[in-house]
């Protein structure tokens, strides 16, 4: 079992621990009109944004402005994304079972899902896998989506979040 943590370390700067070593940052920019965050991992600096008119899609790419990832919704109405990350395929899905948040599937098995859950007053993310060794970009993509559901509590959310893994 692989204990993840988030912790905030500065505003809108959040570092992402793995088993006590650290990942990588992912830092939100709150000035940017299509939700923009730079992610650092290993040295490799990362973009996740939100595009098109409804700002429906999301992108990752390098600083290089290389294509790294993509989501899209399925169909106009659909909860479901569909997550191509460097050649694999994932559908992505937003709900309400056990905790509001995003669940990641790969050929209809949960691999990774991030929520909401309140826990000592306080609001946290609990994260659950099932599969060790996923790509760090999905968990800093889903951290991404879950912690901008509530912008209000932002600076609460994220001080200690415990993630357990199956």
């Amino acid at each position: 079992m692989s204990n993840k943590i988030w912790k905030e370390t500065a505003k809108d700067i959040f570092a992402f621990f793995l088993d006590g070593k650290k990942v990588g940052t992912l830092q939100k920019l709150s000035d940017s009109k299509t939700k923009k965050a730079v992610v650092l991992i290993d040295g490799e600096v990362y973009t996740i944004e939100r595009i098109g008119f409804w700002l429906r899609a999301i992108e990752i790419q390098t600083l290089e402005g290389e294509l790294v990832a993509r989501a899209a919704y399925d169909k106009l109405y659909s909860t479901g994304m569909t997550l191509d990350l460097k050649g694999k395929t994932y559908k992505l899905y937003q709900g309400q079972s056990s905790g509001y948040g995003w669940v990641l599937r790969e050929a209809k098995t949960e691999v990774l899902s991030y929520r909401y859950n309140r826990e000592d007053g306080h609001n946290a993310i609990e994260a659950t896998t099932s599969s060790p060794n996923l790509d760090p970009l999905l968990d800093f993509l889903l951290y991404y989506l879950t912690s901008s559901i509530n912008v209000e509590e932002q600076n609460t959310i994220a001080l200690v979040t415990t993630i357990s893994a199956l």
